[in-house]
């Protein structure tokens, strides 16, 4: 059978209270169990001395008429004499430490005292034990039996004369009659009564606690529930301030998150579909002009054509090259690397390049070295330097350097202009966007360069961010780790 959370809950807290309730029942009888044997104990040493005081008055009872006759004769004035006697007793401690011992009796060590000795112990009176004493002669037949017969656990003689006359006999008390056994089986009554309605109560309080603690949980698997259906408006509210409030505002976020992440995904795939429609649209066309015979296929419209084929496979290339760099496990086979010595290397490829444009590359790089995948770095300094010569006017300058400090390389490429406004700086990185929307394709490009580089950036665990240049142009500064991370 499957457990749910509640129950699971409701259980746990069950078992530990009722764990609980055992240990105190346990506790409770050994502690009543030996609190009984001290009461009996004590009862039965007061009845010893009561029966024994008995003996010494009966003593003279019997010189009054020199026989036992008259008390078999009335045995209701025998019952007057013993009620009598075990009434007036008062059982103190002095006259308990010097009565006679009895067979049964075992050394005691005698304890420190308690109450004041001038007042009488705690008395355990017990009426029954009139119905316990029993008459003998002094050969130990029975003359008056005790009311409750039994087995005699101590004799008691009477002396006249310094003359045993008689004995009395103490019956041994029935389990009823104990008063220890009987204490301790109230006291465990009322101690289980206790436990029962605590369990009971308790049972309440668990379950309303399990559903407290379990409706959050419930509320979680609602909002999951309606994340799966593509309902990223979801939110849960849990008025509290522990862990599964935090929970709970984490998976607001993923919410906000992955609504974010549809919108982009729609305008993402709007955008591509926009890119790719549009030089096929050409290239249709151009084809459709030529079968009709508007236009001749001459050498020039064909390269005109290969031109726009071209524009069109390099858009598939860099839509593929950004599926790639998605993936942000590209550093699988990082190295460290001369940094200083790749942005020479890509610093060469471009110098006649954007000389022919009349744009002129001032260097400065300092020997630094960092961590990652020699071909993905120069890609990245491929696309920086590429989108300088497209986009710096003619005639402007290009400034192109490296550093290293605290521990981190920092490359730096920025340009004379023209610049990029500042609003626009933060979705320079986007893809498929274009400072300006209605630069033709041939100078503004698709706009994949700069998401390309920042993920394989990203990828590096580095940084990569968009600025005003001082020289008026724009600025990019790339941080790289110099130590392979773990």
């Amino acid at each position: 059978m499957k457990l749910k959370l509640l129950h699971k809950v409701f259980l746990a807290n069950f078992l530990v209270i009722g764990l609980l309730s055992i240990v105190l029942l346990s506790v409770s009888y050994f502690s009543f169990k030996t609190m009984s044997a001290y009461i009996d104990d004590s009862a039965y040493r007061e009845d010893q001395y009561m029966v024994n005081d008995l003996a010494a008055n009966l003593g003279q009872v019997y010189a009054r008429h020199n026989s036992w006759q008259p008390l078999q004769r009335d045995q209701r004035h025998w019952r007057r004499i013993v009620e009598r006697n075990v009434a007036s007793d008062d059982f103190p401690p002095q006259r308990q430490a010097g009565r006679p011992r009895g067979p049964r009796d075992k050394p005691r060590a005698a304890p420190p005292p308690i109450f004041d000795t001038e007042q009488p112990l705690p008395h355990f009176r017990r009426p029954h034990i009139v119905s316990r004493i029993e008459l003998l002669d002094s050969n130990k037949k029975t003359l008056i039996p005790a009311k409750n017969s039994g087995e005699i656990l101590h004799y008691f003689s009477i002396n006249h004369n310094q003359k045993v006359i008689g004995w009395l006999g103490l019956v041994k008390a029935s389990p009823a009659e104990d008063h220890g056994d009987s204490l301790m089986r109230h006291q465990l009554e009322r101690v289980v009564f206790m436990a029962f309605i605590g369990m009971i109560l308790s049972s309440i309080v668990s379950f309303y606690l399990a559903r407290h603690f379990v409706a959050p949980i419930r509320n979680l698997i609602h909002g999951a529930i309606e994340l799966s259906e593509r309902k990223f408006d979801t939110k849960i509210e849990i008025n509290s301030n522990d862990e599964l409030a935090e929970l709970a505002h984490y998976f607001n976020d993923i919410g906000i998150q992955l609504s974010k992440f549809q919108i982009q995904q729609k305008q993402w795939l709007q955008d591509i579909a926009h890119e790719l429609r549009t030089p096929l649209t050409i290239i249709r066309g151009e084809i459709e002009a030529m079968v009709d015979g508007v236009t001749e296929p001459t050498t020039h419209n064909l390269v005109l054509l290969q031109h726009d084929v071209l524009r069109l496979n390099h858009l598939v290339n860099d839509l593929h090259e950004l599926s790639v760099t998605d993936d942000l496990t590209l550093n699988r086979d990082y190295g460290i690397i001369e940094f200083d010595q790749l942005c020479i290397n890509a610093a060469n490829r471009f110098s006649s390049k954007l000389g022919s444009r009349g744009i002129s590359l001032i260097t400065d790089f300092k020997p630094c070295s960092a961590s990652g995948d020699e071909s993905r770095l120069l890609q990245v300094l491929d696309n920086l330097l590429h989108n300088c010569h497209k986009y710096t006017e003619q005639g402007g300058s290009v400034w192109f350097s490296s550093v290293t400090l605290d521990d981190k390389s920092i490359l730096i490429v920025e340009d004379s202009g023209p610049g990029v406004r500042p609003r626009k700086l933060e979705k320079l990185f986007d893809r498929l966007y274009r400072v300006d929307a209605h630069r033709g394709r041939d100078t503004g490009g698709a706009g994949l360069g700069l998401a390309i580089c920042k993920n394989i950036i990203l990828a590096h665990n580095g940084t990569i961010i968009a600025s005003i240049s001082e020289h008026g142009g724009l600025k990019i500064t790339i941080t790289l780790p110099t130590e392979l991370s773990e």
